[in-house]
């Protein structure tokens, strides 16, 4: 495990299987953060994307993922969202997980987890390990190879300016352990040496004092629940002050700081005219939302969308 925060880990990630994967084709989800395409392919990857968001429903497309890493050559290597899928907020179950596993140790895809919301999914960051819980369990059973994961603690953490991170390869002995990080240690040497050391020791602080430690699960608690409860109040506004017929249930549904409402180029365009600013895909942070200024937002998304 190196400690280097989520995007600086996956381009040294993107130039590990680069320089030592035999497949240099990434498949990522549509849609997937922005920034993901550009650090792989600025590390020398291809990428092309699978089926993963119902733009028809605003839910999981499961059969569309599971039949686009079906077709996919074996050995590819394939980016996964561990919690609160970034941009959309929809993530798959854990049963959703089992099949998605199933496929990935059918077709040997080497898969590298983001994980930058931990905790934001249920509302306790070691619940939110169960999906990270499965893939350990696949390398110790011989189902995967290995498994990459690149983890931000920038959110859930408040320590965004710090940038605190962490990349871990996971391999099937220490043996292979010990090769892999000597290389790791070789790729990060010119990238960028050594992190900065401030905010890894304000996170060992808080991990390894149990009255910190539950301090800091009560306040990743309470952000989860009040992005949870912004979810509620827009998605009651919108259906119980203003009666929009349109179906907003994917607002309770998903999770985490990001929604995609399900709003169009032209309607977005409107709603910057009212002065509500967007992405133009329709995705809204949900973390901007709060009690003095829902009544506006329901009230424009209302009117764009009659």
């Amino acid at each position: 495990m190196k400690k280097i925060k989520s995007t600086g880990s996956l381009r040294v990630l993107g130039e590990f299987v680069k320089k030592f994967h035999n497949n240099d084709n990434v498949l990522v989800p549509n849609p997937t953060w922005a920034n993901h395409i550009a650090i792989l392919e600025k590390s020398g990857l291809k990428t092309d994307k699978y089926k993963y968001y119902n733009f028809i429903n605003n839910g999981f497309d499961k059969d569309g993922m599971l039949q686009d890493l079906s077709n996919a050559a074996n050995g590819s290597i394939v980016l996964l969202h561990a919690c609160c899928h970034n941009p959309t907020g929809v993530d798959p179950n854990l049963n959703d997980w089992d099949d998605i596993l199933n496929k990935i140790s059918e077709k040997k895809l080497l898969p590298i987890l983001d994980m930058a919301y931990q905790g934001f999914g249920s509302g306790n960051p070691i619940t939110d390990l169960n999906i990270l819980f499965k893939f350990n369990e696949a390398v110790v059973n011989g189902k995967l190879s290995n498994f990459m994961l690149s983890q931000s603690f920038a959110k859930n953490m408040g320590l965004y300016g710090e940038r605190v991170g962490s990349l871990s390869i996971i391999t099937k002995d220490s043996d292979e352990s010990v090769r892999v990080k000597s290389q790791l240690e070789k790729i990060i040497r010119p990238l960028y040496s050594s992190p900065p050391s401030h905010g890894s020791k304000l996170v060992e602080i808080i991990l390894s004092n149990e009255t910190i430690y539950n301090q800091w699960l009560k306040d990743v608690k309470i952000m989860s629940d009040r992005l949870n409860d912004m979810r509620k109040l827009l998605f009651d506004k919108l259906k119980n002050d203003y009666h929009n017929e349109l179906n907003w249930d994917h607002l309770l549904n998903q999770k985490g700081m990001f929604c995609y409402t399900g709003l169009n180029q032209d309607q977005v365009s409107k709603l910057i005219d009212k002065s509500v600013y967007l992405t133009s895909d329709g995705r809204i942070s949900i973390a901007g939302i709060y009690e003095k200024n829902v009544d506006y937002l329901a009230n424009a998304i209302n009117e764009v969308t009659k």
